[in-house]
């Protein structure tokens, strides 16, 4: 069991609630492409969410399943294929509206596209218990761009979390969790916290409420984000119950919401 007598701070330097826009602007252009990070960003939206995978010959890429058949024109296993092969894929094809030829992005070209202002969210999907080569990866991307401030590292996966704070002491860390089938049942309520000395946490949105916040908010004094949130009123309701922001497939609206009915103190 690993455990931080400290936590480190959740974006200090960035106004809340902080609004993350889930896997790009995903309602309006296809996920995790780099037309949907360009979108986030010229809508003025101050976060971002993504996914990011290891490649079969160790590169970095955004993209959220495992495969790539729901999201492409055609199925591969992103860490049984190289780079190269994944970039002839098409990533806009099934998305239509003129989304055509988006390629597989490299976390580096993200960073390069949000441009230095821009905070976010990098989940990593390992389901390893050991380092897969990712953890460090990303450690060295983030350090790359000078962007250690602007970030923080989250995964379903607490095993993953604590071989990346083995590499990076200075990016806060976040336990995901829900309740779906594909989360271990042992970890569905948020037990990674125990495995690994977190900083946030990242429940599913209908997780949070009154003794959600009294019990891991007061009590265990966790930050927390809520995932994934496109009504406004459900928005108001977890931010009510002290979320530090949200993780939304719609920000814009959200933002213009908490913009005119939120101001926390």
């Amino acid at each position: 069991m690993t455990r931080r007598k400290t936590r480190l701070p959740i974006l200090p330097t960035y106004a809340r609630p902080l609004v993350f826009a889930h896997r790009g602007v995903s309602t309006r252009t296809p996920e995790n492409t780099i037309a949907a990070f360009e979108l986030a960003v010229r809508e003025g939206v101050p976060g971002v969410e993504l996914d990011v995978h290891r490649t079969a010959d160790g590169k970095v890429v955004v993209t959220h399943d495992d495969s790539t058949g729901r999201v492409a024109d055609r199925d591969c296993v992103v860490a049984e294929t190289s780079a190269a092969e994944l970039r002839t894929l098409d990533f806009g094809a099934k998305f239509g509206g003129g989304f055509e030829g988006q390629r597989i992005p490299f976390l580096d070209e993200v960073f390069e596209t949000l441009g230095p202002t821009t905070y976010l969210d990098i989940e990593m999907k390992c389901r390893s218990r050991v380092p897969t080569g990712l953890q460090q990866q990303v450690a060295e991307t983030i350090a790359r761009h000078g962007a250690q401030h602007r970030c923080i590292v989250s995964s379903f996966n607490p095993y993953a979390l604590r071989s990346f704070r083995t590499v990076n002491t200075d990016v806060p860390i976040a336990v995901i969790y829900s309740s779906h089938d594909g989360v271990p049942p042992v970890l569905r309520h948020g037990a990674g916290r125990f495995i690994v000395g977190t900083d946030a946490l990242k429940p599913h949105h209908p997780r949070v409420g009154r003794l959600y916040r009294f019990v891991l908010g007061t009590i265990e004094g966790y930050p927390f984000l809520p995932w994934t949130i496109d009504d406004r009123d459900e928005a108001l309701r977890v931010l009510a119950h002290g979320a530090e922001g949200v993780i939304t497939n719609d920000p814009r609206a959200i933002l213009t919401e908490t913009e005119v009915r939120w101001n926390p103190a």
